[in-house]
């Protein structure tokens, strides 16, 4: 089965994959060490809300005039799976990519093919530096990428072209997806795209703008994104987005888990055929109105999607959903009773503005388990804001104090009791901040670095 990682919130239930969101964000050397830094004082907490919360959808969450709203279609509502698909898979062939982490990549995708209807249609790209098509007919002299059963010699073939592929260089993301997205063509099945790989881009993070482009050009041709993060060091945060925003879902690989076990793979094949529901229009109360990503994602009914933003609701409300799904127009709503403002989400305010920078589209919150590891990751900056805190009080009060606001500003658990008596103590002798004092921390944050929250 799926097993988390150090860093990964990674869950498996009956044929769905795992979702999770941004971790390990490139760039950043925090590593397996640091999980522990903030894992151990929130863990418990963490583990024992996530449950509940997955058990309530619809739902929202409020803190002071911030909320998180989470909805899901009823499969009732929706129509049945279709018999055929076009899948293009593109399989991360760079440098990374050898040795047991290689293994596992086309473990899975021999599991991911074995799984798929004998009607669906796939075609396999090899992605690098530049992208090849392994399922390919001549024309012209040149290999035409082409869609061909999940069974049968011509996917034989290609999985051994595929396997002579040596692992060089590195991978271009954004190529590999215009590219995938491209391939398809005029064909009238769902499509899905499914990439296996760790998710790094060439030359290190995709710029925002060019992967908002992306992911327009994935949405408008209605094309979902899923992925198996597999690899040393993984890109979860943009694996997470591209999930978050297309409609798909994203698992990762663990280290214990056995080179043959085919479980990811099966489990990945039954998410990628899974209906998806493409919204046109969304309605939500007067008091909600100012809600992130600001172009709602697609839903799916093996997670919940969830929306952020600046508001407050009193009492019941209904939200409205006008959208398509599998070319039939669709109208969804949900009743909700909002929670009451809680501390346990003040991570919400540093999240929401964190979207109000660009419209929510370096949201990684792919489900209540993708927003988890955000109140995961909030905790962690929270820690370390409270650990500086202390190392400075000695010889800086002040600062401390001030250090220690940020901190429980993201979370009221992570003040530390003998901070806040030493820095009240420091406040009656004059030598606290006042409120209006603006401290700039030394160097990035963890909602600064690539990847978002």
């Amino acid at each position: 089965m799926l097993r988390p990682r150090p860093l990964v919130v990674a869950s498996l239930a009956a044929a769905m994959l795992a979702v999770a969101a941004t971790t390990n964000l490139p760039g950043d050397d925090r590593g397996r060490e640091a999980a522990a830094t903030a894992r151990n004082k929130t863990a418990q907490k963490n583990a024992a809300a996530a449950p509940e919360m997955a058990l309530k959808t619809p739902r929202l969450d409020q803190f002071d005039k911030y909320y998180a709203l989470s909805i899901k279609p009823d499969p009732a509502a929706l129509p049945h799976k279709a018999e055929a698909h076009d899948i293009v898979v593109i399989v991360d062939t760079s440098a990374s990519q050898q040795g047991a982490v290689r293994a596992r990549s086309l473990t899975t995708l021999k599991a991911f093919l074995e799984k798929l209807n004998p009607a669906d249609r796939v075609c396999i790209l090899a992605a690098d530096t530049f992208v090849a098509p392994m399922t390919a007919t001549e024309a012209g002299g040149k290999a035409a990428a082409t869609f061909t059963a999940p069974h049968g010699q011509a996917m034989d073939a290609a999985l051994r072209k595929l396997t002579e592929r040596v692992p060089l260089g590195a991978t271009d993301m954004p190529l590999a997806l215009r590219t995938a997205a491209e391939t398809f063509g005029q064909q009238k099945n769902p499509r899905a795209i499914v990439y296996l790989g760790d998710g790094m881009n060439l030359g290190g993070s995709v710029d925002p703008a060019e992967m908002k482009a992306v992911v327009e050009l994935l949405v408008e041709k209605r094309i979902p994104v899923s992925s198996y993060a597999v690899g040393p060091r993984e890109d979860a945060g943009l694996l997470a987005r591209l999930a978050n925003h297309t409609g798909g879902v994203v698992g990762f690989d663990s280290a214990d888990i056995k080179p043959e076990d085919k479980t990811a793979g099966e489990i990945l094949a039954s998410a990628v055929t899974e209906v998806v529901v493409w919204p046109e229009k969304l309605d939500l109360p007067e008091g909600l109105s100012e809600v992130y990503p600001k172009r709602t994602p697609p839903l799916r009914v093996d997670r919940d999607t969830i929306l952020i933003g600046q508001g407050k609701a009193a009492g019941a409300f209904q939200v409205k959903l006008t959208g398509s799904a599998g070319g039939e127009k669709k109208e969804l709503s949900w009743k909700i009773t909002p929670s009451a403002p809680s501390d346990d989400h003040a991570y919400l305010a540093k999240v929401v503005e964190a979207a109000q920078r660009d419209d929510g589209d370096s949201l990684a919150t792919v489900g209540t388990m993708g927003l988890m590891e955000v109140r995961r990751l909030a905790a962690f900056q929270a820690e370390a804001l409270r650990k500086m805190a202390g190392q400075i009080l000695p010889v800086n009060p002040r600062l401390a104090h001030r250090l220690s606001k940020e901190a429980a500003g993201i979370d009221r658990d992570a003040a530390g009791e003998r901070l806040v008596a030493f820095a009240q103590e420091a406040a009656k002798n004059g030598k606290a901040p006042g409120d209006g004092i603006v401290v700039e921390l030394p160097g990035k944050q963890p909602a600064d670095l690539p990847g978002g929250l």
